[in-house]
């Protein structure tokens, strides 16, 4: 019985009936006993190796006799009356290192990052820890129509949570750990201004301004002279904001944050109240005198006498 391993690992450890077998430098190993009619039992004892650069996960058989133990570590049942080949083949994985970037190329610290997610061209999330490496999957043993070959693996990034927003366009930046095992992920930042004005006179107000973030989270900032402020390097999300204005009626502004933006809230001022009540009453009196003229004018009317006139009477002689 002829064992290989694919790829080709050195120092890979079997069992057959006990018996321990090592794969030399080219992985293979051999077992050779007298032709019988029994069942011998096969293992895999490193079902995992880890080098520098590479770990490997065993994955499945090829040529054990039996599909329903291709993907056990043990196989039993194996015959020794004629020569044949039988191999493990293994997963080979890569430390991958995301490098993140905001849109301007400025680089996005991982402190800031949640979490970063990937779906694996099979359909498995794998979660990968900002700033830490990570082992994926790199090449994945495919057996098809008898024939075992060795496939690449695809990733589609799926998120990078920044305060509880997803900061990328799900499966959007793909990539290959047998490529590059740093690949570079874009994500989405924006800078917001915020600044208000009069509502009837369209001057700038505004003292101070607080944020509520996509977490929940309240920062209050400063306005400048120009009663503006500005936030640069939001992440892209839902964001709330209120302005302070002294003992002016503020609005609420909630929108999302998906390019840059300036919120410019309405400020009603005392003076605009004032302004606006004088509108209305000024409206009320109007209506009101209106209303008495027509009433005046529909009560001076003539009155029209109305009588009831009767049908003439045929008169038979």
């Amino acid at each position: 019985m002829t064992l290989k391993t694919v790829p080709a690992l050195a120092g890979v450890r079997f069992t057959v009936d006990g018996q321990p077998l090592v794969t030399g430098a080219n992985g293979i190993t051999t077992y050779t006993a007298q032709h019988d009619f029994a069942s011998h039992r096969l293992s895999v004892i490193s079902s995992s190796i880890t080098t520098k650069e590479k770990r490997y996960e065993f994955h499945r058989w090829a040529g054990q006799r039996d599909p329903a133990q291709a993907f056990t570590r043990t196989v039993s049942g194996l015959p020794m009356r004629s020569n044949y080949v039988v191999t493990a083949a293994f997963t080979v994985q890569r430390s991958v290192l995301p490098r993140l970037i905001r849109q301007d190329g400025t680089a996005l610290p991982p402190a800031e990052v949640q979490k970063i997610t990937a779906r694996s061209d099979n359909g498995a999330i794998v979660t990968m820890p900002p700033g830490k490496p990570t082992w994926l999957d790199e090449v994945r043993p495919a057996f098809l129509h008898s024939v075992l070959s060795a496939e690449p693996v695809t990733y589609s990034l799926q998120s990078v949570m920044v305060r509880d927003t997803n900061v990328v366009d799900a499966g959007r930046q793909r990539f290959t750990p047998a490529s590059t095992n740093n690949p570079t992920f874009t994500t989405q930042f924006h800078d917001l201004v915020i600044t208000g004005h009069d509502a009837i006179f369209k001057t700038k107000l505004g003292t101070s301004a607080t944020v509520t973030f996509p977490d929940g989270v309240e920062q209050t900032v400063q306005l400048d002279a120009q009663h503006t402020a500005k936030l640069t390097n939001l992440p892209r999300g839902r964001y709330k904001v209120t302005l302070e204005a002294g003992r002016a009626v503020v609005g609420v502004q909630q929108f999302g944050l998906s390019k840059d933006k300036t919120a410019d809230l309405i400020v009603i001022t005392a003076l605009d109240l004032a302004i606006l009540f004088g509108v209305l009453l000024a409206i009320a009196v109007a209506l009101l005198v209106i209303g008495r003229q027509y009433w005046r004018r529909l009560a001076s009317r003539p009155r029209r006498e109305s009588g009831l006139v009767l049908p003439r009477e045929k008169i038979f002689t």
